[in-house]
């Protein structure tokens, strides 16, 4: 099945092109929002976890950047997407090695997140 061709210039206003915003510009300033008692702890998980409305957010995961209101999402085997809705960037890293949290100086990712924001001159 072929998808529509997607038209992304601006941030909040992805659409299918010729249609309408798929997200309005403030729904997507939502989707960074802490959601309500996340200071306590999940009950599934066991700790308190920085969630906004189905997504994780930044500021403790190297890989996707230091600041809190970038939005995430992690996989099975170290794959990770994210958004920065600010600087107007989406990244998504999808691969098939099964294998628990590496080092800091071992995780793929994070050395590619770097790369991308240095690139890109967008601050940790």
């Amino acid at each position: 099945m072929r998808t529509a061709p997607r038209d992304c210039r601006a941030a909040g206003q992805c659409r299918v092109v010729g249609r309408r915003p798929l997200f309005a510009p403030q729904r997507v300033r939502t989707f960074s929002e802490l959601r309500a008692n996340s200071e306590e702890s999940d009950p599934y998980l066991g700790h308190a976890a920085r969630l906004s409305a189905g997504f994780w957010l930044g500021g403790d995961k190297p890989a996707v950047g230091s600041r809190a209101n970038i939005i995430y999402s992690i996989g099975a085997g170290g794959s990770l997407a994210w958004a920065d809705v600010d600087h107007r960037l989406s990244v998504a890293i999808a691969h098939n090695k099964m294998y628990g949290r590496q080092p800091i100086d071992v995780d793929p990712a994070i050395a590619i997140g770097r790369r991308i924001r240095s690139s890109l001159d967008i601050p940790e």
